[in-house]
């Protein structure tokens, strides 16, 4: 979420160093008809529950949460608190600029997210000059996680693609 968002932001500003972007749920646009899940309201065991959509996760998330380091933890979300606190999870500019992004681009999304909600791909797909998405059904926000093989296999295809090639010139 927080990632592809700085990577969409890093994207409207500059690709010439990019060969290709990779978007898995990211945060960063106006939902559409449903808000982001409010993740700073979540206790820690809401928030493993709310990032999948197979529970088994959830619960071996939960049964990790003792051991956790509440150091990090805390800073994790102070960070993710002033990313993206208000406007909640998203930068209102965006999606006017999202055109900019000229490479290659691969969105990866879980379409049971309850972090980041699904309709939120169509103002990336809608924006992003042809774009690609990977939807997963029966997959929440931890995608990675959840259907790793599946994402792990797909992002191999598309690293392989042959990639526009790209010059930059630097001013001395």
């Amino acid at each position: 979420s927080l990632g592809g968002w700085l990577a969409a932001e890093i994207g409207i500003r500059n690709t010439a160093r990019l060969a290709s972007l990779t978007l898995m749920a990211p945060a960063g646009v106006a939902p559409e008809g449903e808000p982001y899940g409010d993740i700073f309201l979540w206790t820690p065991e809401e928030h493993a529950r709310n990032s999948f959509y197979d529970q088994r996760f959830a619960e071996e998330r939960i049964r990790a949460l003792p051991n956790a380091d509440i150091d990090i933890a805390l800073q994790n979300r102070a960070a993710a608190a002033r990313l993206a606190w208000s406007p909640r999870l998203h930068n209102p500019q965006l999606a006017h600029w999202l055109h900019r992004i000229d490479v290659p681009t691969l969105i990866v999304w879980g379409e049971e997210d309850r972090i980041c909600p699904f309709a939120c791909r169509r103002t990336f797909l809608a924006n992003i000059p042809g774009a690609e998405l990977m939807s997963l059904p029966r997959s929440g926000h931890a995608l990675h996680t959840e259907r790793s093989q599946e994402v792990a296999t797909r992002l191999d295809s598309f690293f392989a693609l042959p990639k526009r090639h790209r010059t930059t010139t630097l001013a001395p």
